[in-house]
């Protein structure tokens, strides 16, 4: 098996390209931004309409409104591949883990996210309890279980084994108002296929250079939970 750091060389270029790929639709969305006008008036009758319609009509304004609608457009009809891009950085993160995580252990703060697991089962996925911690979970399980989620986006009930659930159910509700379930994390949000991207965005992986300072440490043994 090739050692960690060629694993790391040999998904570098592949990684760094999806990250240019996030980057271009990051813009697009920033561009999708319409101008804003704030106008100051003293409350004559007509005169916040005059004003914005004086201020709409110009031919500059309606340029912005145009290059926004585009990016909109051109955003919405690249989403799921944005997805898909995010989906596949989790999954070489994974893979990597899987490989090269000796870790046999976790914090007792963690063991929650095993409830119901199988032993057997949890002594395999103990090697995903490592890295900084989002929302209180280990960034490795949350790698696995986003991953896992975007392989088996037809398997919502269950995931293949209960940590997935459990890793989600955490994101969701470890914020600052525990008292709802977070919807980009929420399990049952019907209006969600593909949480891929939520994953990617809460581990605030926007680019290579943070992608790989949380996995160097980890894929070379340097890190547990």
């Amino acid at each position: 098996m090739i050692s960690s750091e060629q694993y790391i060389g040999q998904t570098e270029h592949a990684v760094k390209s999806m990250f240019d790929s996030i980057i271009h639709y990051s813009e697009l969305i920033r561009m999708s931004f319409p101008p804003v006008k704030a106008i100051r008036h003293n409350g004559e009758a007509g005169e916040f309409e005059r004003t914005y319609e004086a201020w709409r009509s110009k031919p500059e304004i309606q340029q912005e409104f145009d290059v926004a609608e585009y990016a909109r457009e051109e955003y919405r009809a690249s989403l799921f591949s944005m997805h898909v891009i995010s989906g596949s950085i989790l999954q070489i993160a994974c893979k990597g883990i899987e490989l090269y995580s000796n870790n046999a252990e976790c914090s007792d703060s963690f063991s929650y996210l095993y409830e119901g697991c199988k032993p057997k089962t949890k002594a395999k996925l103990l090697k995903y309890a490592v890295g900084r911690q989002a929302r209180n979970v280990p960034l490795g399980l949350i790698v696995y279980s986003g991953r896992n989620q975007y392989n088996h986006l037809e398997e919502q009930d269950g995931l293949k084994n209960i940590v997935n659930t459990n890793v989600f159910k955490a994101l969701a509700t470890n914020h600052e108002n525990g008292d709802f379930l977070d919807p980009p994390f929420d399990l049952e949000n019907e209006s969600i296929i593909s949480y891929s991207s939520n994953i990617r965005s809460l581990l605030g992986w926007e680019s290579y250079s943070k992608y790989i300072a949380d996995m160097k440490p980890i894929l070379c043994g340097e890190q547990h939970a």
